[in-house]
């Protein structure tokens, strides 16, 4: 790819910035302020220099100064050096757990020791999709899934849970798309184990890789004000807990 094709690439971005909704909606494209993403350190995202035939690279998110520039740091499986070069030109692309997002941001600063980071201009706009209403959090949830049908009860494990929704690991298929489904399990809220008792609705089931089992997309239904709370602070408690490991 020429220099003039690398400007192609990051004016066709900026282009769909401009034509984006301002207002985040679920499954559009929307030209969005930096700080709505809410980035947490060591969140993953991916680096890809505008020229031709180059590869995407792993990095994370390390902090932001407020409209100078956002730290990075380079993740490579062959050396400790950043893979990025000063003064060139990177598609940013992400997943914020709400926000599927992208940029184009030019290599202000690259920081070998003692930390390898990269200090990446700051975005005035980012082209984000709102893809969920609710951050999601990885779990490992023992729990009972009774099929609304046949008021069969199935072991299950809830390997992902947000206020809206949630994913679950079955050993079996338990329905199709717009089945009920009775989802019942424990947390601990505040030192106390809590049950949790939720009717959710089938959006999708998918195979494992191995094909031993199936992850089947919920969607929650009739969620109480008092599970949405503990729901809240189970989502506040595991991003914070991210955020000080990191």
């Amino acid at each position: 790819m020429t220099a003039n094709t690398s400007v192609a690439v990051e004016a066709h971005i900026h282009s769909d910035i401009s034509q984006a909704s301002p207002h985040p909606t679920a499954g559009d494209l929307s030209a969005i302020n930096f700080r709505t993403l809410k980035l947490l350190p060591g969140m993953h995202i991916e680096t890809q220099l505008l020229a031709q035939n180059s590869s995407k690279c792993r990095a994370q998110f390390l902090s932001v100064i407020h409209d100078k520039g956002v730290m990075l740091i380079p993740r490579s499986d062959t050396g400790v050096k950043s893979h990025m070069q000063m003064g060139k030109d990177y598609l940013i692309h992400g997943f914020t757990g709400q926000y599927d997002f992208s940029f184009v941001s030019n290599v202000l600063k690259v920081v070998e020791t003692p930390l390898t980071y990269v200090m990446v201009s700051y975005p005035k706009n980012v082209l984000a999709k709102l893809v969920r209403r609710s951050i999601r959090i990885k779990t490992a949830i023992p729990a009972l899934a009774i099929q609304e049908k046949n008021k069969q009860p199935s072991e299950v494990t809830v390997i992902d849970l947000s206020v809206a929704g949630a994913m679950i690991a079955s050993p079996i298929f338990l329905g199709a798309v717009s089945d009920l489904l009775h989802v019942k399990f424990s947390v601990i809220f505040e030192r106390n184990i809590v049950p949790l008792t939720f009717l959710a609705t089938i959006c999708h089931t998918k195979l494992f890789d191995d094909k031993k089992g199936y992850r089947i997309g919920l969607s929650l239904q009739n969620v109480s004000q008092n599970d949405k709370l503990v729901l809240h602070f189970l989502t506040a408690a595991a991003m914070e807990a991210n955020e000080a490991a990191f």
